[in-house]
Parts: structure tokens; C-alpha cells; sequence
């Protein structure tokens, strides 16, 4: 059975100093990973680049993970499976950035959105000391 339509979506954060790396949404069943929605916009500058992405019931653990070990590089991939084995695909690469912002939110009574804001590596470097990680009021962890 030949899967050409299968969409790919997963983000992988990254620490270069360390190499340590925690991937998002890298599988094809859906029931495994959470709802991902990625908006924004590429230029050819170096600096103009800026990514919005939204992870949905992304556990607390992985959010705290994010910022002790700060992974606050960021790798977008996107594409469809084609003719790639399901249980280890690849994704073509459409954004390699730096998180500048992480808010975490609830969106009406069950969901938990976070939100990384991202923008290409100079500036993210450039704003990597006021990232910090908000927490809506009523959170226990």
C-alpha cells in the first residue's frame, strides 16, 4: 500500500552546545502526537525570517524540559511521506531558527496551548536572555 498522501508535520528542539534534542509529532498516528499549527513567513534576508508555532496538550514536562536544558533552537519539518518507511521518515526542513518567546495558555476548559514564538538564528541569539516561559494563573505542576 503506497502512502503519497500522508502529510508530515514535527518540530525538533535543539541545544548545539550540548547536542541534546527533544522531537515533536515525528509519527504517522495520529492518536501519538499532538495537534501542531506552524504560521509564518520566509524571506531571503537573513534576519526577516519569523515562525509562530502552536502545540497543542504539549505535556508540562516537555515545556520544562524546553527551558532547563535550553533547547531554544528549532527545526521546522514539513512534507508527505511518499514512499518513506512510516516508522522512520524524514521531513524536508522548511525553517532552522531560534525560539525568542514561550507562552503557555489554556484555550477554553481542556486545552493547553504553547505557543514558541521563533525568528531566524541572529535575532533569536540576540534575544535568547529574555526567554523565559509564561504560565497562566491556576497551573500546578
Amino acid at each position: 500500500m503506497i502512502k503519497t498522501w500522508i502529510r508530515i508535520l514535527y518540530v525538533t528542539f535543539y541545544n548545539e552546545d550540548n547536542t541534546y534534542s527533544v522531537t515533536i509529532g515525528k509519527t504517522t498516528d495520529d492518536s501519538k502526537k499532538p495537534a501542531i499549527v506552524v504560521t509564518g513567513n520566509k524571506y531571503l534576508s537573513l534576519v526577516k525570517d519569523n515562525f509562530s508555532i502552536k502545540i497543542y496538550n504539549l505535556p508540562y514536562k516537555n515545556l520544562i524540559d524546553i527551558m532547563e536544558r535550553k533547547l531554544l533552537r528549532v527545526k521546522i519539518f514539513a512534507g508527505y511521506l511518499n514512499n518513506q518507511n512510516p516508522n522512520s521518515f524524514e521531513g524536508k526542513k522548511i525553517f532552522d531558527g531560534g525560539v525568542i518567546n514561550i507562552v503557555n495558555d489554556k484555550q477554553e476548559w481542556r486545552d493547553n496551548v504553547a505557543t514558541f514564538v521563533c525568528a531566524s538564528r541572529l535575532v533569536a541569539k540576540a534575544q535568547e536572555w529574555r526567554c523565559n516561559l509564561t504560565f497562566a494563573s491556576g497551573i500546578n505542576l
